[in-house]
């Protein structure tokens, strides 16, 4: 009789197990800190922060800062980002990345709720390389005159360039750089007086900065240049000079350059024309080199051949012309 009782027991709790869980289930969150409590103080501010080109990639480390407050946090490698227990108000959200123009949103937040915010940062543009170079042109009888070089390749993402521009602010200097589709760069030959200069002897060792800004306005400072040199050297020819007929594919002869610095020469060739036409060029020839024929066959006619002294960072001076003919082979 004990045993069947004990059993009818244990089997009326079994049966009230089901209800009591229910009941607990449906009881009132009375914890404060409960985010389920109806009365939960806090609210949560989640996201995620990707590229705003195609394919729209994730942004690791950006840091996002609540304000007002002093809240932070850094998005994870799939570019999501969590702000967990922070009073509801309204503030805005600040999204910045070093490699990134930085962004914004206005925001309302709600007791015991998540908002969620997406950020699309346009990626600042980045230089592949910026030069400017002297450019020294010897004329006959001995004029000497003077050109700067601007070259410069930005990589943009974003592919939204909307002006570059060259800066100097002690010359009061900002001059446009046009882009040249060909290759693929933004570049501008101009002369001292273009860049404010007084003198063309205060040019080397002076920076230069090159800005962007793109369509909406942003502009970033992405490199800074300066002249290293300016190259007074010039080629001596040996032969052809003075119009000096030769066969239709000519050997060339100068006289070694020696101005104290690593350089290679750059050859070219061209029609003596009212408007001359280049019909050769060759550039990276070695500094020891002094004797060089040409691999191709040039036209019956008149031409001249000059030499540049290029250094290492671009820094070039050009020979004056030297004239030739090829007589015909009939």
């Amino acid at each position: 009789m004990s045993r069947r009782v004990h059993r009818e027991r244990r089997g009326s709790a079994f049966q009230l197990l089901p209800l009591l869980l229910v009941l607990a289930c449906q009881a009132p969150h009375d914890n404060p800190l409960d985010p389920a409590n109806p009365d939960y103080p806090y609210a949560r501010l989640s996201g995620t922060v990707r590229t705003a080109s195609y394919p729209h990639l994730p942004i690791p480390t950006a840091v996002f800062e609540w304000k007002p407050g002093a809240d932070l946090a850094h998005s994870a490698a799939d570019g999501s980002f969590l702000f967990d227990r922070i009073m509801p108000r309204s503030g805005r959200l600040l999204c910045t990345h070093p490699d990134y123009f930085s962004d914004s949103l206005a925001i309302t937040l709600q007791p015991g709720k998540t908002t969620d915010a997406e950020f699309l940062l346009n990626m600042k543009p980045t230089l592949d390389y910026f030069r400017i170079y002297s450019i020294v042109l010897n004329r006959y009888p001995a004029l000497r005159t003077y050109q700067i070089g601007v070259a410069c390749r930005i990589n943009d993402q974003d592919a939204d360039i909307d002006s570059v521009w060259l800066e100097n602010s002690a010359l009061a200097l900002r001059m446009p750089l046009p882009y040249n589709t060909s290759a693929r760069e933004y570049q501008k030959t101009c002369t001292p007086a273009e860049l404010h200069l007084p003198s063309i002897q205060e040019l080397p060792g002076m920076d230069f900065t090159v800005k962007v800004a793109d369509r909406s306005g942003r502009t970033v400072t992405p490199g800074q240049a300066a002249v290293r040199r300016i190259i007074t050297d010039e080629v001596t020819f040996v032969e052809p000079v003075n119009y000096q007929a030769v066969v239709a594919q000519p050997s060339f002869t100068w006289e070694k350059l020696s101005p104290g610095f690593d350089f290679t020469y750059t050859m070219e060739i061209y029609t003596a024309d009212l408007l001359p036409l280049k019909v050769w060029e060759k550039s990276g020839i070695s500094a020891e080199t002094t004797h060089l024929w040409i691999d191709r066959r040039l036209d019956p006619g008149d031409y001249y051949w000059v030499i540049w002294c290029v250094d290492a960072f671009g820094n070039r001076a050009r020979s004056r012309p030297a004239s030739f003919t090829v007589r015909s082979t009939r």
